[in-house]
């Protein structure tokens, strides 16, 4: 994503491992997505990058910052490394709040990839898609859908990222397991919206591309022109409240457009701003 934005703003960029940072080709400015800070290698890895005249960006995401705050060893690393970087980015407003709580000031930019997409009328048929990693049963909130196929046996709830092989069988569920980015949007045309309910999230790329595609979303975030869940009883209501609906989510889809430029706008200001005190 950051990559692709610098490189339409004319920026020349490179995309690589932690091998290719450390060639003697010459870059001004290091990206990390996913916080090197939290690495035991971390504070040597952003030293050296310093002591080679280099600006350094951390882009935190939510794992980061919920693994982070889950382990106290974590803020002793990051208290050492944190120091040899120049600007921290969060991937969420409610990141940038959690950071601070370990003494992380940080700028809420979200991780949005260049997504494009039109929107489309919603069906006629009642369904939901809903994002389930098969890994990650209860932390996405598996319990919730089982509970949602229960009580609206006229929805059908397709899921991605899920097999099925962990869940009980149940006639208006639909597990499609991966499906490649190219695929989604014949999916975004099957369904009204999309749940969203992890315990802990940055703000999710899935969440903006399905209100780009006029789909309504019920995430466990506050989100402008989503609907905020906190609990089962939110998502069923909205669930019930999103079947009722026949317009798509048009305030919703510009928004996401806005999101967008905004992410683009914060990080060319940030680029332009540490190229400039390396000239």
């Amino acid at each position: 994503m950051v990559a692709y934005w610098l490189r339409k703003a004319g920026l020349k960029t490179h995309v690589g491992n932690i091998f290719s940072i450390l060639s003697p080709q010459k870059y001004h400015v290091v990206h990390f997505v996913y916080s090197p800070t939290i690495k035991i290698r971390g504070p040597f890895l952003l030293l050296f990058l310093k002591a080679s005249g280099k600006k350094i960006v951390v882009h935190w995401a939510g794992s980061d910052v919920l693994g982070l705050l889950a382990r106290r060893k974590m803020w002793i690393l990051n208290n050492i490394a944190k120091r040899f970087v120049d600007v921290h980015l969060a991937d969420g407003p409610w990141l940038c709040k959690e950071l601070e709580l370990v003494g992380v000031r940080s700028t809420s930019v979200p991780l949005l990839s260049n997504l494009k997409a039109d929107v489309t009328p919603l069906p006629d048929e009642p369904a939901m898609l809903f994002y389930l990693p098969e890994k990650r049963y209860i932390f996405h909130g598996g319990r919730i859908l089982e509970k949602l196929a229960t009580d609206f046996p006229e929805v059908k709830f397709l899921v991605v990222a899920n097999t099925g092989k962990c869940c009980e069988k149940r006639e208006n569920i639909e597990f499609l397991g991966y499906v490649p980015y190219r695929e989604m949007p014949k999916i975004y045309r099957r369904v009204r919206g999309l749940i969203r309910m992890p315990l802990h999230d940055g703000l999710s790329m899935m969440v903006v591309e399905a209100l780009l595609h006029g789909r309504y979303v019920i995430y466990s975030k506050k989100l402008k022109h989503c609907f905020y869940a906190k609990n089962y009883s939110d998502v069923r209501k909205y669930v019930k409240k999103i079947m009722e609906i026949d317009r798509p989510n048009y305030d919703g889809a510009k928004y996401a457009q806005e999101l967008i430029s905004y992410s683009v706008r914060q990080l060319l200001t940030i680029y332009s701003g540490l190229v400039g005190e390396l000239n």
